[in-house]
């Protein structure tokens, strides 16, 4: 037994809570380890369960503030606390080293790097930590940077219709690199709700689309700025879920994140366009997921899983059928869903909000077997199929182009004009092959000499 002041006993109980899995047992075999006992002492085990009735078990640990926040108001502990700096009788704690510590097994399944330390992040990703703190950006300094030479991204306002514009921020090369390993060796490895179709491995428009072909009725719901609206706390909580200590995951976090320069907020590119413009703005200068990194996609669909999984038991409970691509959210069903699908609505629209997200309104649609059923640019009514007029114009190119030569067809001057067409053909041969085998035909009698 030494003396210890009390702030230094709570940050080390802190440290040593936080060094496993959130699970009772857990927190109070880690207590009696670090008390070297050969039986865990009846406070820690009253501190287990009042910690976890707090923060809940089996779900992501809590930060360290939070939980130093906890102990320093914990009634029980704080009287604890009172006598043993009056007798002067501290316990001695033996803060065990971080480890990984996942809230699900399926994470540990997933055989996720080990990375325990900042330090051994840094490693992973074969840079110092000083770079790493650089690259992380806690500090928010590139909200602040005005020299476009210094800063890790490049920015592009990219113009939508009813004249709004989004966003692309595109990391550069050295912190790009970093993202892709963190997709690939973290990320990939984390599996997403079954609803989920878009930017994930074996799943695609087809798959997301397949489950609405001939239904009674189609309801297509659009988010409004979709990777924006994902929380940096959600993204932190995705780290520690799989396993990831405090440190680490924060580093994580500020590697896949963004705060967007004052000065590129305020161009002229900007449109003027009241409040929703503000709104946008004020979601590009807080942290978010920018949009044209190799990490957002994949973040955005695990931060949509608790979404996900509401909307898809709101579904069934109404006979219905649920899938998302990006910010695409489909429900379809037959002649019952049809006759609910107001109090339907409703509901959805709530849990849309309720989870952080908001709806683009002018993009809902309800489409009957009556009316071309047509989401994200297929018709769902009979068959999966591309709409006729996309069908004919891009035939009547291809037509064209073995006529007259290509040249006379690419009149935006695109580059790689080939590619570009092969890529339209390839879509449509997914979807319909019988159609994409009369684009290939055409397509291999152009010269494109000329």
């Amino acid at each position: 037994m030494i003396f210890e002041m009390p702030s230094e006993f709570i940050r080390k109980l802190s440290w040593v809570l936080l060094a496993g899995r959130w699970e009772r047992g857990e927190l109070e075999n880690r207590g009696r380890l670090a008390l070297r006992r050969a039986t865990c002492p009846m406070w820690m085990v009253q501190l287990a369960n009042r910690l976890i009735v707090t923060f809940g078990d089996n779900v992501t640990v809590p930060q360290r503030r939070q939980l130093e926040l906890f102990l320093s108001w914990d009634a029980p502990l704080q009287k604890r606390i009172r006598t043993w700096d009056r007798n002067g009788s501290f316990p001695k704690l033996v803060v065990p080293p971080q480890r990984m510590a996942p809230a699900a097994d399926r994470f540990i399944e997933s055989r996720l790097p080990e990375l325990t330390t900042t330090s051994s992040l840094a490693a992973w990703l074969s840079i110092s930590p000083s770079e790493l703190d650089w690259f992380a950006d806690q500090r928010r300094w590139e909200r602040r940077q005005v020299n476009e030479a210094a800063r890790h991204y490049r920015y592009l306002w990219i113009p939508k219709s009813g004249g709004m514009c989004r966003l692309l921020e595109s990391p550069k090369p050295r912190l790009k690199a970093m993202q892709r390993e963190i997709l690939d060796c973290i990320l990939a490895k984390v599996p997403v709700h079954d609803a989920a179709h878009g930017f994930c491995r074996g799943r695609s428009v087809r798959t997301y689309l397949e489950p609405h072909v001939g239904r009674d009725i189609v309801f297509s719901v659009d988010l409004r700025q979709f990777f924006p609206s994902v929380r940096v706390s959600q993204i932190n909580a995705i780290f520690r879920t799989v396993g990831y200590p405090e440190e680490v995951a924060r580093m994580l976090t500020g590697l896949c994140t963004n705060s967007t320069p004052e000065n590129v907020l305020h161009s002229k590119r900007v449109p003027d366009a009241g409040v929703e413009n503000s709104r946008m703005l004020r979601r590009y200068r807080d942290v978010h997921l920018p949009q044209g990194t190799p990490t957002s996609p994949m973040l955005a669909n695990l931060a949509a899983f608790r979404l996900d999984r509401r909307l898809t038991g709101l579904a069934s409970k109404f006979g219905a059928s649920y899938t998302r691509y990006a910010d695409d959210l489909t429900f379809s069903g037959d002649s019952d869903f049809r006759c609910a699908l107001e109090r339907f609505k409703i509901l959805v629209y709530a849990i849309v909000i309720d989870q952080g997200f908001e709806i683009r309104h002018r993009k809902t649609r309800v489409m009957t077997q009556g009316q071309r059923q047509l989401v994200t640019g297929l018709v769902l009514n009979n068959r999966l199929n591309v709409p006729r007029n996309s069908f004919d114009v891009l035939k009547a190119t291809l037509h064209n182009c073995v006529r007259f030569g290509p040249s006379s067809q690419n009149r935006e001057a695109i580059d790689n004009f080939s590619e570009h067409l092969a890529g339209r053909i390839s879509w449509v041969d997914s979807v319909s092959p019988a159609r994409g085998a009369k684009l290939k035909a055409l397509f291999n009698e152009i010269d494109w000499s000329r």
